[in-house]
């Protein structure tokens, strides 16, 4: 049978039937014509009683030789040569992949690349260029926080006589230390409460004042209003969070979903191709993460919140690579967040120097009294000048502005304005993607990996092998021809839709 076929003898694509039955029906549906011929010789050529025009018409030859089991021989069309007007010669050449698929047996190979079942599992880097990402969808989770104010002694006595012990504790974990706490919006009041105590003398009861930006749930918090007499009015006392509650306290869920995002091949999520950035707002500071390794394209965090005066905080994903809290590829983020704190220096000194400072001048006071009386001028200028130092250290410390302690960076652009994370989906811009996609689509993904190059009844099906190892009961010159094809790359299609990608 003399037919047009749509394969080609550089073997690029080639087509898989189920069966001998429905190869032999595909062929009968191509143009054809047939002719009687009983003998074929094998020197590459047969002589048909047709003319030289009309089998210029067809590139593909059927056959079968009943001397090899009825076997059917499939050739492509190499050349045709005039005879006659009634005769032409036909140069064969058999198609081995159609003529010997059904005897192949296929072992295992080092399968260099193929399309594949899941394109998203196939995370190895291609010879594809990715370009520059771009942001596809983004998003901003914002932090409220709290303001917490640590104290080495009791704030709400001006006399430590009467100090009352507080405690401090978060779940199991209990710090022997007053802590006041004022929530965000609660700025003038603790401005007002912290320029009180540093007038009052008792700056240096403060240890340090944080910014704590991780706090959401800030109600969870036990606090007191608890009455100073240095201030004047109450102050929050902050007790800590009770056990049943820490860890819904310091711990918050979040999601990133991109299910919506539309890809030809979910390829494109893997890395170099695509990532996902987890930033803090403040610092700049971020992990990267591959898309393709989130569950069912959506990422999920977990926000863990560490309350000290160092705060810091920690994102972790908690569906990715098949973990359920993947703490290695966490955003630790140690927050910066101490505020500064002013301290009376006039106020200091007289609480520091008072008692010193009443003994200096009382005994000068005495030994002016016993110089003059017994008519010693250097013992009353001695006097004089205990007290007019005593006097001068005052004013000197009078005229010393207040001190700024414990200041930190990051601390205000934290507070005023990036409080919080941005999470980006980066991919491919569009003309980058679009090649990506028609190379993949044509030819598959790296596999580099140790299995049968057997098509896997995929509609088309790329196969690339390094060594391909096949056996068949057929002759070496065509298994070599075969083992040759898969290892320069084989495009196996099924015959309904042949060539279309």
């Amino acid at each position: 049978m003399l037919c047009k076929s749509p394969l080609t003898q550089d073997n690029e694509h080639q087509i898989k039937f189920n069966n001998k039955e429905d190869q032999q029906t595909y062929f009968n549906s191509l143009t054809n014509i047939y002719i009687n011929y009983n003998y074929v010789r094998n020197e590459g050529f047969i002589t048909v009683p047709l003319n030289y025009y009309e089998v210029l018409k067809y590139n593909y030859l059927v056959f079968q030789n009943t001397y090899v089991n009825n076997k059917w021989f499939f050739c492509f069309i190499q050349d045709i040569v005039y005879v006659n007007d009634r005769t032409t010669k036909i140069i064969l050449k058999t198609d081995v992949f159609q003529t010997y698929q059904f005897d192949i047996s296929y072992h295992a190979s080092f399968v260099e690349r193929r399309h594949v079942m899941t394109d998203n599992l196939n995370s190895m880097s291609d010879n594809v260029s990715s370009g520059n990402l771009i942001v596809s969808r983004e998003t901003i989770i914002n932090f409220t926080g709290v303001y917490l104010v640590f104290c080495n002694a009791d704030v709400t006595h001006l006399d430590l006589a009467n100090a009352t012990i507080h405690n401090f504790s978060m779940g199991n974990y209990q710090v022997p230390c007053m802590v006041l706490c004022y929530k965000t919006g609660q700025e003038n009041l603790l401005n007002a409460d912290l320029q009180t105590l540093s007038n009052m003398g008792v700056g240096d009861r403060i240890n340090s004042c944080v910014f704590v930006p991780c706090i959401d749930n800030v109600e969870m918090f036990n606090i007191n209003e608890i009455a100073s007499d240095i201030t004047g009015q109450t102050v929050p006392v902050c007790s800590g969070v009770d056990n049943n509650n820490i860890d819904s306290f310091i711990k918050s869920a979040i999601e990133f979903d991109f299910s919506s995002l539309t890809l030809t091949h979910l390829k494109a999520l893997t890395s170099p191709y695509a990532k996902i950035i987890v930033q803090d707002l403040t610092t700049g500071q971020q992990i990267e993460l591959e898309p393709n390794k989130f569950t069912n394209s959506k990422a999920t965090f977990e926000i863990q919140t560490s309350i000290s005066e160092t705060p810091s905080y920690r994102v972790v994903p908690t569906n990715y690579q098949g973990q359920g809290k993947s703490y290695g590829d966490s955003l630790v983020v140690k927050c910066n967040t101490t505020l500064p704190l002013a301290n009376n220096t006039y106020a200091k000194y007289l609480m520091n120097n008072q008692d010193t400072n009443n003994l200096k001048m009382l005994g000068g006071a005495v030994g002016m009294i016993g110089s003059v009386a017994s008519g010693s001028a250097m013992g009353a200028y001695s006097s004089f000048e205990s007290i007019t130092n005593v006097m001068l250290q005052e004013q000197q410390a009078q005229r010393q502005p207040n001190q700024l302690s414990s200041i930190s960076d990051g601390a205000m652009e934290r507070i005023l304005l990036q409080n919080g994370i941005k999470i980006m989906l980066m991919i491919m811009d569009v003309d980058h993607l679009n090649t990506a996609n028609s190379y993949w689509t044509m030819y598959g993904y790296p596999v580099k990996t140790l299995e049968s190059p057997s098509p896997k009844g995929l509609d088309y099906e790329f196969i690339k092998t390094v060594g391909c190892n096949i056996t068949g009961n057929f002759p070496q010159d065509e298994l070599i021809e075969i083992q040759n094809l898969f290892n320069k790359g084989v495009t196996i299609w099924k015959s309904n839709n042949f060539r279309q990608y």
